[in-house]
């Protein structure tokens, strides 16, 4: 059974709900066990939903009087875009999402669901399968945390910081890359100032870019993609720009660096220093009228 939960008895819950969330078999993205997050930043972030009631809530999914888990959503009415924060659940994982799915369809009718799922919990994966949710991406979830940095020399001319001044050089490269993506040209050229990009050049011809979003009072940052002319990956301008992006990250006191990556470069990212956290799926269901 799903209950609303209210503001006055989550923290008899949190204990609970925080050991749920730190078990990859039981939990949905974000994670918290991947050395960046914290408990505190645990509780703070459930409290956070009842600032925003229009658009979160917590239910918790109980079995008689035990709670097994709970759910704490976001939705974006003006997008029909449905997220999960956390779904953590004990114990039976299918009958708790049937029931999450028939409260969402009733109040949300034609909402579009995304959840980010460890491959760790087979019970999710098997019910997403059932409900027939399309996977949209798989790649592994990887950290690279800067307090063991030892930096070295590195010296690559052909690699250049792009700024509002020069941004197409990477303009350039990007568009074709793009395609669907939220970060497109304009959306980060109005943000430039809140990201590092850095583009490889060849006899002033972009072959590769790299850009991270930098937040969180620039102690975090985040890879949110790689791009190459020829949409084909080439290590040798991965390796010199992912070593410039640390360098350049670690002169600005960068505390942790979060990157998705895919099979294709995870060899040359664990060999650099990054850890990795686990592996990551991404589902998405449109409910319809």
């Amino acid at each position: 059974m799903l209950k609303l939960l209210a503001k006055s008895e989550l923290n008899q819950y949190i204990d609970l709900m925080y050991s749920l969330v730190m078990q990859p078999e039981f939990t949905s993205y974000p994670v918290y066990y991947d050395g960046i997050k914290t408990k505190d930043d645990f509780i703070r972030r459930s409290y956070a939903a009842y600032d925003y009631p229009d658009e979160e809530e917590i239910l918790v999914y109980a079995e008689g009087n035990e709670i097994k888990g709970w759910i704490h959503y976001s939705y974006i009415e003006d997008e029909n875009y449905l997220s999960t924060i956390y779904f953590a659940i004990e114990e039976n994982f299918s009958q708790a999402y049937e029931e999450f799915l028939n409260y969402i369809n009733n109040k949300y009718p034609q909402a579009e669901i995304y959840i980010g799922i460890p491959t760790e919990n087979i019970s999710a994966i098997n019910s997403l399968d059932k409900h027939e949710f399309k996977l949209v991406e798989e790649s592994w979830n990887d950290v690279f945390h800067f307090e063991n940095f030892k930096s070295e020399p590195f010296s690559e001319e052909n690699i250049i910081e792009i700024t509002s001044e020069n941004f197409d050089y990477f303009a350039q490269i990007h568009e074709p890359n793009q395609d669907e993506m939220y970060w497109t040209n304009e959306k980060l050229e109005q943000d430039v100032d809140n990201w590092q990009i850095l583009v490889y050049l060849k006899d002033g011809k972009p072959l590769a870019a790299i850009y991270a979003s930098i937040y969180n009072g620039k102690k975090l940052a985040e890879i949110f993609g790689i791009d190459f002319f020829d949409k084909k990956y080439n290590e040798i301008y991965f390796e010199n720009l992912l070593k410039r992006m640390l360098c350049n990250l670690n002169k600005m006191k960068v505390e942790h660096l979060v990157f998705f990556n895919s099979d294709e470069s995870q060899k040359l990212v664990l060999e650099l220093g990054f850890n990795c956290i686990g592996k990551y799926r991404l589902y998405t269901k449109k409910f319809e009228m």
